[in-house]
């Protein structure tokens, strides 16, 4: 048995001590273990039953962002470092799949974030990042290109986001990089006539001189992505949508590894409302009833559950396994069973098996009047079984659960996934240590933007 989040454990040991440093009372006694089995429920106690090698098709993408002095110029609005920020959020909203690396770099380099197909991960790096912190306001280019081919990037894709800074030796940096990645894509932020860089207090940058410093985008950028092959973008409104179409033909199968394990936090919290009841209620009937409604929550989530895992392995295509577990899935819900026959004909529909698939439309209208089935139904009324020729776009997607109740959101539309994004930005501050590593080896620079 293992704990998902073992910090709430440490709350026991004041509870213990406190009971240890008085004189024993029963009832005092017996709320106390209510508070300590409620304190074990948040800690997620589950037990570990596999770990598997799931296939998800996407793209392996290193993300290198510029974070010098220089990002700060407002020639793109907000301004060049939060265009950045704004470009890889939409990006990874709209590939859900790739398995991103993120690396932020001045003078020197930080990870941000390791390989993951976990993105709110990638937003929370971005949101915790304090440029306050960084010392080493300058770009140096080489000295990143000498750090991701130590990395070893060769199967990977890089996007490198940057204004270019002072770089000028655009044959050394071809040296460096040439042919030690899978594909380069390089987005110049900024523009020829420059802009002023606005300083924390809301004066502009000068320079030792007293004159003002005016940031332009490096012509080296377009010189070295013509060198390297790389595609080139300049940033723009429609940036996202120009890179994303140039990387589509790299999409290929990577596997992450998925732990499956059971929750107990139920049976402890099943205790401690046992306990709370002897305590407080002199009728059993209260509860029975308590343990009814637990015993609906816990199946109805054990459903939702199922429910996720099936929509998901839809969403990567693998229909076989989705429709597996479409199919074994039981409930007296008339919303839900029907949602799982309108997801089962889509899986037999995308399998190539047109006959199958007519069924399970047809169960799925006899228990609603659904537009999305009927229109699906009509695609493939003609069709024998065979192995589709398309990839799917011809069809309606497959419903997607809201709740443990099973209720499913009539319409097929994307959904959006600001809303994810915001409620995942919880503020957490990166590690001063993390810092250093950024600021090692700091100097004065001459030039410190």
């Amino acid at each position: 048995m293992s704990f998902l989040y073992p910090e709430y454990l440490a709350l026991i040991l004041p509870i213990i001590i406190y009971a240890l440093q008085n004189s024993f009372r029963l009832k005092i006694y017996m709320h106390l273990l209510v508070l300590i089995f409620m304190l074990i429920s948040l800690s997620r106690p589950v037990l570990d039953l596999y770990e598997q090698d799931t296939a998800l098709k996407g793209r392996d993408i290193v993300i290198a962002l510029d974070i010098s002095y220089s990002m700060q110029a407002d020639d793109l609005k907000p301004n060049r470092y939060e265009f950045a920020k704004d470009f890889i959020q939409e990006l990874l909203n709209k590939n859900p799949n790739d398995n991103i690396m993120l690396i932020a770099f001045t003078t020197n380099q930080l990870l941000l974030s390791p390989p993951t197909t976990d993105h709110q991960l990638i937003f929370r790096a971005l949101d915790a990042l304090d440029l306050n912190n960084i010392l080493t306001k300058g770009t140096s280019l080489k000295s990143l290109f000498l750090k991701l081919i130590s990395m070893d990037i060769s199967d990977k894709n890089l996007i490198l986001i940057t204004d270019g800074g002072d770089e000028k030796d655009v044959d050394e940096l071809v040296d460096i990089l040439d042919g030690h990645t899978k594909s380069i894509s390089i987005l110049a932020l900024g523009d020829a006539s420059g802009s002023t860089i606005k300083e924390s207090d809301s004066t502009m940058l000068k320079d030792a001189d007293g004159n003002l410093v005016i940031s332009r985008i490096n012509p080296l950028l377009q010189e070295l992505a013509n060198r390297l092959d790389a595609n080139y973008i300049k940033g723009s409104k429609d940036s996202v949508d120009i890179l994303d179409k140039k990387l589509q033909k790299s999409d290929e199968l990577f596997y992450k590894k998925e732990h499956n394990y059971f929750e107990l936090y139920q049976v402890t919290l099943l205790i401690a409302m046992v306990l709370f009841f002897m305590l407080h209620t002199k009728w059993v009937k209260y509860l029975f009833i308590a343990l009814a409604f637990l015993s609906i929550n816990i199946e109805a989530s054990s459903l939702e559950s199922e429910i996720i895992k099936a929509n998901k392995y839809y969403k990567q295509k693998d229909y076989e396994k989705a429709l597996k577990i479409y199919i074994s899935i039981k409930t007296t819900s008339p919303t839900i069973k029907q949602a799982l026959y309108y997801n089962s004909a889509n899986c037999f529909a995308m399998l190539g098996n047109y006959a199958d698939a007519k069924v399970f439309y047809a169960k799925s209208l006899q228990l609603l009047d659904d537009k999305d089935a009927k229109f699906n139904l009509k695609q493939i009324a003609l069709k024998e079984n065979k192995k589709p020729k398309d990839d799917g776009k011809t069809l309606q997607t497959s419903k997607q659960n809201s709740s443990a109740k099973g209720d499913f959101k009539k319409d097929s539309k994307k959904q959006n996934n600001n809303s994810k994004v915001q409620d995942s930005k919880q503020k957490y501050k990166i590690s001063s240590k993390t810092y250093e590593l950024i600021n090692k080896g700091y100097i004065y620079e001459n030039k410190p933007w």
